[in-house]
């Protein structure tokens, strides 16, 4: 199974507009298998912050990721997923999310308002 996901594995993006995989290079995908060697999937807040901008740099690439599955070339096996929850905030979050928001999204976040459906 390791072989398989090394070989051949993409990272799937669970988001608000439904999951989303990403095609990764070999080295990629060596990160990848390690990030996720004990789990099949996990959020994206328990990320290091290094992880965090791993992901954020493949999702800034849109010719890597493709909207289904169904578009795959092969019925690649997934190394892992990242789950995009939106935590619970209090009002005081809230602020502080909206006056961060202001200054700059990260890639993610862009990708995800510039590929939503009406």
């Amino acid at each position: 199974m390791w072989m398989d996901k090394l070989s051949g594995g993409v990272l799937r993006l669970l988001t608000p507009i439904g999951p989303r995989y990403v095609q990764l290079s070999f080295w990629q995908r060596v990160y990848t298998l390690w990030i996720f060697r004990h789990f099949h999937s996990l959020p994206q807040q328990v990320l290091s912050r290094r992880q965090q901008e791993f992901l954020q740099r493949l999702c800034a690439d849109p010719s890597l990721i493709t909207w289904s599955r169904d578009h795959l070339a092969t019925d690649m096996p997934v190394i892992g997923t990242i789950e995009q929850r939106l935590p619970v905030a209090s009002e005081s979050d809230r602020v502080a999310s909206r006056k961060s928001t202001e200054r700059g999204t990260t890639a993610i976040d862009r990708w995800l308002d510039s590929h939503q459906q009406p």
